[in-house]
């Protein structure tokens, strides 16, 4: 029976036009479609052949056949599954990207994009050092190596990331290795947040109780907190002095 009868209807005119192309030209051939057989699963096959020239005009093909259902279905979970990612990437608010082994750039989510103040098509394929003259992601790129030779996740703290407008941004990064069916290191996530905002409220706390202990230090009046469960967190020097106490054995 002819190649294409076995072969799925969607698939058929692709053998038909292939095996003709090949005839043509004298080229080998190589085709991948899906066999259906009466009361059996839908299997893929790989055909590979080479043509010969017969002397009645015809043309005769010597080839093999090969089974590769299972592989096809890898690729296939594996392309849902990059959907998936890819899915879930776009949509968060963190700025998600992945690395090859080399430190070049194999995706940037939109959130990542606009950080960087670069698209994926300027970053895909280039390392920070290629896209950033200034290499002012050198640090980064050190972390993802120690990623890659221990194969244990990182977290980056305090990242900075120049804003056009001249000012700074600080992020938290988390870098983690993924591997391959073989448990080889494939790429490099990160995931990473915009903590500007908490960063700059924890200066601000830090600011406040410095001012405050330089006033309540210097001031004559006798001065002393208490957290909620009632237990002194502060006393100033006058009050310390005037009590006859160690600030250690009173805090708590």
């Amino acid at each position: 029976a002819p190649l294409h009868a076995m072969a799925h209807p969607e698939d058929a005119s692709h053998i038909i036009a292939s095996l003709e192309q090949s005839a043509r030209t004298l080229q080998p051939v190589q085709v991948e479609f899906r066999i259906c057989r009466p009361g059996m699963p839908l299997r893929w096959v790989e055909f590979h052949s080479v043509p010969e020239h017969q002397d009645d005009g015809s043309t005769l093909w010597y080839g093999i056949m090969q089974d590769i259902t299972e592989r096809k279905q890898m690729q296939e979970a594996l392309i849902a599954r990059e959907q998936e990612f890819r899915s879930l990437a776009e949509n968060l608010p963190d700025n998600i990207a992945r690395w090859d082994i080399a430190g070049r750039c194999l995706y940037s989510n939109p959130i990542h994009q606009r950080t960087l103040g670069k698209t994926l098509e300027e970053m895909r394929g280039k390392t920070h050092s290629e896209v950033f003259a200034d290499n002012r992601f050198a640090f980064f790129d050190e972390v993802m190596a120690q990623v890659i030779s221990t194969r244990q996740e990182a977290q980056v703290l305090r990242v900075p990331v120049p804003m056009p407008d001249g000012g700074t941004d600080y992020h938290v990064v988390r870098l983690a290795a993924e591997f391959d069916s073989q448990g080889r290191i494939s790429s490099v996530l990160g995931i990473g947040r915009n903590m500007t905002d908490a960063y700059r409220m924890q200066e601000t706390i830090a600011q406040r109780e410095q001012e405050f202990r330089s006033l309540a230090e210097s001031s004559p009046v006798s001065i002393i907190r208490y957290d909620r469960e009632g237990r002194i967190s502060y006393l100033n020097g006058g009050l310390v002095r005037h009590l006859g106490i160690s600030p250690d054995h009173a805090l708590g």
